[in-house]
């Protein structure tokens, strides 16, 4: 069971950290482009909209039983939150602060570092929270409809041999991983908006 674990929470931080780092910087572009909100907002509404779950044989076929299907899985299921809280972050802020920052002479990197991604960051922190609880479900359920290893793996070949406890177990160390990864969330929260939970 441990191993098994490990094995999911691999796929779910590699997964994650791979639908982050691609949404983050894509929802910067397009919240400071309408042009290029317009144009991609039906592709945005089509990959929040497709059953994620459903895509598992077909990346079977395409890169195995292994990690790289679940990692790909994971990333689709984790980058559309994170888009679309960061689009709605470094779009809606206030002007006055760009004025006043170029006014002061502050280059582009300044007033991103300093203006645009302060403010942005409560909507990619929330964006971050909610991917990171469907990355969990997507993990688990892809590993019980296709992988050979992993808690759904464990969950999967527990149901099929009527294995009652076994399945009971999986679906608790499933919920503490949940926990797991919400509680470290909250934590790096703490840590990028000291001031909200002052």
């Amino acid at each position: 069971m441990t191993r098994s674990s490990l094995i999911t929470l691999q796929a779910i931080g590699v997964g994650f950290g791979v639908g982050a780092v691609a949404a983050i910087p894509l929802g910067f572009s397009i919240g400071l482009s309408p042009a290029l909100e317009r144009s991609l907002y039906y592709v945005i509404v089509l990959l929040n909209t497709l059953p994620k779950v459903a895509l598992a044989p077909l990346l079977v076929v395409w890169f195995g039983h292994g990690l790289v299907s679940k990692v790909v899985l994971i990333a689709i299921g984790a980058f559309v939150p994170v888009l679309v809280d960061s689009i709605a972050g470094f779009k809606y802020l206030d002007r006055r602060l760009l004025y006043v920052s170029r006014s002061a002479g502050a280059s582009l990197f300044q007033t991103f570092l300093f203006i645009r991604l302060p403010a942005a960051l409560p909507h990619i922190v929330s964006g971050l929270k909610t991917s990171l609880i469907i990355a969990v479900t997507v993990a688990i359920v892809v590993e019980y409809v296709a992988a050979t290893d992993g808690l759904g793996f464990v969950a999967m070949r527990a149901v099929t041999n009527d294995d009652l406890p076994l399945v009971f177990a999986t679906i608790t160390v499933g919920t503490l991983i949940g926990f797991g990864v919400n509680a470290v969330m909250s934590v790096v929260e703490w840590l990028l908006l000291p001031w909200k939970g002052a």
